[in-house]
């Protein structure tokens, strides 16, 4: 393919995939936002070769959980809890099961000094929310006030107090 020719036809997608031209002027330079975790597990599962989608929805229970394992998910009981929230296709509740055992020390101490409230520990639904929690929750103290109260594209507000 010449250079003209990839330009003409592929160069602006990329960009506007990427956030660089086109589409809202709010999202420029951050590219799409992820789909919700409801969106996530109502859509076609993904065909090969492609790689989006909820993990706890799309993988095999067995090949989820060596996953988990992998990354240092070793509590046996969490594990088997799992494995009946991806039986009974509660995936969202297995996702949430993980943060909450991943994040437990940080989740107890945001709760014990009042610095989070319900809202910001309510469950998550959406990739983006994921994130950010988990983000502010292994940073804390570090001085992360650049993201604190920052509006998420799902709309999840992180007023959360330093």
């Amino acid at each position: 393919m010449t250079d003209d020719k990839f330009a003409k036809e592929h160069k602006y997608n990329i960009r506007h995939a990427y956030g660089d031209v086109g589409g809202d002027a709010n999202r420029r330079g951050r590219g799409y936002t992820p789909y919700s975790c409801q969106k996530l597990l109502t859509e076609p599962l993904p065909k090969p070769g492609q790689s989006q989608g909820c993990p706890y929805r799309t993988f095999k229970s067995d090949n989820l959980l060596s996953l988990l394992q992998r990354t240092g998910v070793n509590d046996r009981e969490l594990l088997k809890q799992v494995k009946e929230d991806v039986g009974r296709q509660r995936y969202h509740i297995a996702c949430n099961r993980v943060f909450e055992w991943a994040h437990k020390k940080e989740i107890k101490k945001v709760k014990d000094d009042g610095t989070w409230g319900a809202t910001e520990l309510d469950m998550i639904l959406h990739p983006n929310t994921y994130f950010k929690r988990s983000w502010l929750l292994k940073h804390l103290g570090e001085g992360n006030a650049g993201m604190v109260g920052e509006v998420g594209t799902d709309g999840d507000r992180m007023d959360v107090k330093q």
